[in-house]
Parts: C-alpha cells; sequence; structure tokens
C-alpha cells in the first residue's frame, strides 16, 4: 500500500511539472507575440498611417467575423478525443484537417462575397481577399491539437515562435522598401503557411506522418455534433470582438478604424495570460 502511494504521488508530481512546463511554453509564446505587437505593429501603424491602417484591420476583423467557420469548435474536443482513443489519433486529424480545411475554404468565400457587396474600394476589397486566405491555411493548426493532447505544446511554441519572427522581419522590411499596404496581408498569409510548415515538421520529427491521416464520415458526424455549439459560442465572441471595427468603418471610415484598432491591439496583447493558463 506504502509503495502504491509513493508511486502515485510520483505520478502525479511528475504530471504537474509537465503542465507547468507546457504552461510556461505557451506563455512565452505569448509574450513573443505581445512583444511583436507592441514594436512592431506600432510601427506598422505609423508607416501605413491611419486610413492604410484602417484598411488593414478592417480587412483582418471582416476575416476573424468568418474564423468561426474555419475552426468549427474542434479545438478542445478534438484533444479530448485523441486522449480518449490514442489509438484513433490517424483518423481523429485527418478527419478534423479535412473539416477545418473545407470550412476554411467555405468562410473564404464568404468573406469575399461579404466584402463583394459592403465595400466598393478595390484596395479594400483585395486586402480583405489575401487576408481572407489565412482561413484555410489554419487547417494544419490540428497538429497543434495533437501535441496539446500529449502535453508537449513546445513544439508548437517553436513552430510558430520561427514564422512570428520571419513575419515580424518582414514586416519590418516591407517599411523599409515603402511597399503598400497588400504587401502586408500577404505577409499575414506568409505567416501562416511557416506556422503551418513548421507544425508539420514537428509532427514528423515525433516520428508520424501525414500520409497515415485519413478521413471517416462517421466520424465526421460526430465531431461536429459535439462541436457546433462551441462553433457557436466563438462566432459569438468573435462577433463581440471584431464588429465595432466592422461598424466603424462603415460609419466613419478608414482612418476611425485605424485610430481605434491601434488602441484595442495594445489593450487585447495582455489577453494571453488567462488564455495560456
Amino acid at each position: 500500500m506504502e509503495n502504491r502511494l509513493i508511486a502515485d504521488r510520483f505520478r502525479i508530481s511528475g504530471t504537474l511539472r509537465n503542465i507547468i512546463e507546457n504552461t510556461g511554453w505557451l506563455l512565452g509564446l505569448r509574450i513573443l507575440r505581445m512583444l511583436f505587437a507592441l514594436f512592431v505593429m506600432a510601427w506598422v501603424a505609423r508607416y501605413l498611417g491611419r486610413e492604410e491602417f484602417g484598411v488593414l484591420q478592417y480587412a483582418i476583423a471582416i476575416v476573424g467575423l468568418f474564423g468561426p467557420f474555419a475552426i468549427l469548435g474542434l479545438q478542445t474536443i478534438t484533444v479530448r478525443e485523441i486522449v480518449r482513443e490514442p489509438e484513433a489519433r490517424d483518423e481523429i486529424l485527418g478527419t478534423t484537417f479535412v473539416m477545418r480545411f473545407v470550412g476554411g475554404l467555405t468562410g473564404f468565400v464568404l468573406v469575399l462575397v461579404t466584402i463583394y457587396f459592403i465595400r466598393e474600394e478595390e484596395s479594400v476589397r483585395l486586402v480583405t481577399g489575401i487576408a481572407a486566405l489565412t482561413l484555410f491555411l489554419q487547417a494544419f493548426e490540428c497538429i497543434d491539437m495533437w501535441f496539446q493532447s500529449q502535453v508537449q505544446s513546445k513544439y508548437t511554441v517553436i513552430a510558430k515562435s520561427v514564422a512570428i519572427v520571419i513575419a515580424n522581419l518582414l514586416k519590418i522590411l516591407a517599411i523599409l522598401m515603402l511597399a503598400p499596404v497588400a504587401a502586408f496581408a500577404v505577409i499575414l498569409a506568409i505567416g501562416v503557411t511557416i506556422s503551418s510548415g513548421g507544425l508539420v515538421i514537428a509532427y514528423r520529427s515525433q516520428g508520424y506522418h501525414l500520409r497515415d491521416w485519413r478521413f471517416s464520415v462517421d466520424r465526421a458526424k460526430d465531431l461536429f455534433g459535439q462541436s457546433w455549439m462551441l462553433m457557436l459560442t466563438g462566432a459569438i465572441s468573435i462577433i463581440y470582438f471584431k464588429i465595432d471595427q466592422v461598424m466603424l468603418g462603415q460609419i466613419a471610415g478608414d482612418e476611425e478604424v485605424g485610430v481605434y484598432s491601434a488602441a484595442t491591439r495594445l489593450s487585447e496583447v495582455w489577453y494571453f495570460i488567462p488564455t495560456a493558463i
């Protein structure tokens, strides 16, 4: 009995240590993002000026409204299912990937249709269309869910940190080259692409392969049956956070969006603390 209690104590201690270490990695990623948000974002805002920075933030806000179609509320559900059925890893990840890719494509089309009807400026349409590419490029985020299920977020953090650093260096280069606002939307898509590629490399480094993934209709029905309420909750939350910028752009113009979004970005960077934990 005593040996069993000692074994349980060591097991709990090891689990707690893994959780603390995992949380530390996530906090580190958030802090890195915060630092770049504070300095590089401020530089980008000063370079673009109120109107063009407002166009960029307006486009990001429009894309964000359709983000739930790409996420489908699957984050926590997928992690939980992998923990419950580790032997079904490839089926769960493959099904999640296909669902998120299709959802992202749906969101991409809806963004293009929406921006076509609500804005006439070609520059706004172009920037929004480029930014919307990130919706289906994020399908590889399902690899992040795998690492979360294994309490190994450090691999995700490393991949995303590289993407953040490269993307922000590209922003600085774009500023120095006097690039137009559309270039910053392209950099946004490039950052997501690099992040996805890093996740694939990290996944393969652990001895796993994407070619083993498989899609299951029954699994997709089961996952969506559990996640649709979370998708609805996420959509309401996104609307709450982003609709003000869209409304401001429609009512007062892009310059006001630029001023307002710069202020909100500075406040939102602190949200990482409860999220990481």
